[in-house]
């Protein structure tokens, strides 16, 4: 009888296949695997990677200014004086468009409760 021979594999196959063996022999992934999971009696000899932190951008507290800006008192932070006219103009505008946002959404807020009040007092007729 004659044997038949297994088709040679590529050689990029043939190198994953070693990478996993030396893997799976105590290799680096398997070594801090074993290390999370409390089996390994010995530390492992890898160093943690060193995250850097990032910095903060200032480290002294933002201070603020009131003032009257538009017919309405308000805080604007010290920088806003730095702005050209501009850049005032359109930082109030945001500032505007957030109150406006905020008024709105505690008009929704307090209209929802009165309608599910009604409705509550509805059902209680019925």
């Amino acid at each position: 009888m004659r044997q038949v021979e297994a088709p040679k594999k590529p050689a990029t196959q043939t190198k994953a296949v070693e990478d996993v063996v030396i893997k799976a022999d105590g290799g680096i992934p398997l070594e801090r695997a074993r290390a999370r999971a409390g089996k390994g009696n010995k530390k492992s000899t890898l160093a943690r990677p060193v995250v850097q932190q990032p910095k903060a951008a200032s480290t002294k507290p933002q201070q603020f200014v009131e003032g009257e800006f538009r017919g309405k008192k308000r805080r604007v932070p010290e920088q806003f004086y730095e702005l050209d006219a501009a850049g005032q103009a359109a930082f109030l505008d945001r500032i505007e468009a957030q109150e406006t946002q905020q008024a709105d959404e505690k008009a929704f807020e307090r209209i929802a409760m009165q309608l599910l009040d009604r409705m509550d007092s509805m059902e209680a007729r019925m």
